[in-house]
């Protein structure tokens, strides 16, 4: 996460940016005394490597794809801004 001086705008990292935050966030010890976020990052992270995985040969795979990530990139961005905002951060 970044430190108090700088901010980053989630919106601008790519997918898989925005996966390998979670990845990283789940090694981090400081989490441990906050097991609910834990397991919503464990939650979002198996959601994003599920939805790399979904088929896109056909525009109707493309379109369920593309929705769920723009679903799960709003649901990832909105779990980093809490931790970010946690107390002792």
């Amino acid at each position: 996460m970044p430190d108090q001086d700088s901010a980053v705008n989630y919106w601008q990292l790519r997918s898989s940016e925005l996966a390998e935050e979670c990845l990283t966030l789940l090694d981090d010890r400081s989490l441990t005394s906050a097991p609910e976020l834990h397991r919503e990052l464990n939650m979002i992270s198996r959601s994003w490597s599920e939805t790399f995985e979904m088929p896109t040969e056909s525009f109707e795979e493309q379109a369920r794809r593309a929705a769920r990530i723009g679903a799960l990139r709003k649901r990832t961005i909105e779990l980093l801004v809490r931790i970010e905002k946690r107390p002792g951060a």
